[in-house]
């Protein structure tokens, strides 16, 4: 039976091949969510984050820190404006606000 292989070697597999292959990788981290709704995620979330910029530096690629944004987001318009009730699917503003910086940095 083979190693399990974690998420940093497989994250970095499909950065390589997508490299490979003459595609602009925009690394991104996770979203941000409502640790009240979902405890202990939001610590799981960073470390993800910490690896996917970990890849994103390696490879010389952009990260672009989605939890970071749509934390500041929620701080400034609330929960409700930002996301579903069930704190994790964004709405419509939510989309927007990933959609400008997404097309900002593939515009790049």
């Amino acid at each position: 039976m083979g190693k399990s292989r974690d998420i940093e070697e497989i994250y970095q597999d499909v950065v390589e091949q997508l490299m490979a292959n003459g595609i602009k990788v925009i690394a991104c981290s996770t979203v941000f969510i409502d640790e009240n709704k979902f405890n202990g995620s939001n610590e799981q979330y960073v470390k993800f984050n910490q690896t996917i910029r970990k890849i994103a530096t390696i490879n010389n690629i952009e990260y672009i820190d989605l939890y970071t944004i749509l934390d500041k987001a929620v701080s400034d318009y609330g929960w409700d404006e930002i996301y579903c009730a069930d704190h994790f699917h964004p709405k419509a503003c939510g989309y927007q606000i990933m959609a400008k910086v997404l097309s900002d940095a593939i515009g790049r």
